[in-house]
């Protein structure tokens, strides 16, 4: 008898070790959807995402292919799980797959696009969300970095950002390729998946506070992403700090 309530004791016990678990994860990794954010406010120029035209000049598209060919630049990660599920309850498991040209390789290859990051670019996410918005630190490996899906099944599954700075933080994905692909920029509101090709048109987008992810990629596909970073207010903690660190070397492999 004393056995049996043992066994079931220790049951329990594990049961609720991972529900607690779960929670965390859940919780701190944003994984997890959530239906309303009752802090985040709309306004008439920008509520979580918002897609416009950028148009980028011709001779910094052909430094942006130069770079793209450049096999040595790319840091390939894949991050997947054992049990062959995407996504349990609400919550997505964590699973990536495709290839990331660092802000540090970018800005040896050609240091003009960094400076074309911080200022023209810059100015035309500020103009379009009618906020002060400045650049990310180029010391964090994806403030302006190019995401490269060339294998079949390359994506990101759901997911929010985490913002590590003090001010509001926005990301601006503006396509490279022009052809369109299997896999879109898919985004959760109310419930409701919707989705976006960028093929022909960009987009600017909270994703602290948008449920978002990027389809799986066909074969013999390839798509290539310009991805930018800008906040309000870059100053950071020291916790924080620490924290991009790991997860630039988690999502890029960059140590």
């Amino acid at each position: 008898m004393i056995k049996k309530i043992n066994i079931l004791t220790i049951i329990i016990f594990i049961i609720c070790l991972v529900i607690i678990s779960l929670y965390i994860y859940g919780n701190y990794s944003g994984s997890c959807y959530y239906k309303d954010f009752k802090d985040y406010e709309c306004d008439k120029n920008f509520c979580l995402i918002k897609k416009i035209k950028i148009n980028i000049p011709e001779l910094y598209l052909k430094k942006f292919f130069d770079i793209i060919d450049n096999n040595e630049l790319k840091k390939r990660v894949e991050i997947n799980n054992d049990i062959y599920i995407d996504y349990l309850f609400d919550c997505a498991l964590p699973s990536k797959a495709g290839s990331t040209i660092t802000t540090s390789n970018i800005r040896k290859t050609y240091p003009e696009i960094i400076d074309f990051y911080q200022n023209d670019l810059c100015n035309i996410i500020s103009k379009n969300t009618n906020i002060k918005l400045k650049p990310t630190p180029i010391k964090y490996e994806t403030s302006c970095c190019i995401l490269v899906y060339e294998k079949k099944g390359d994506w990101i599954n759901w997911h929010y950002d985490y913002n590590y700075y003090n001010g509001r933080f926005f990301t601006v994905l503006i396509p490279l390729t022009n052809k369109k692909t299997c896999t879109k920029f898919q985004y959760k509101i109310d419930n409701k998946i919707n989705q976006v090709d960028l093929v022909d048109e960009s987009i600017i987008f909270e994703g602290n506070f948008l449920y978002h992810n990027a389809s799986k990629l066909c074969e013999n596909e390839i798509r290539c992403i310009l991805s930018l970073q800008y906040v309000t207010d870059d100053s950071i903690s020291d916790l924080n700090e620490l924290r991009i660190k790991i997860k630039d070397i988690a999502y890029t492999g960059v140590f």
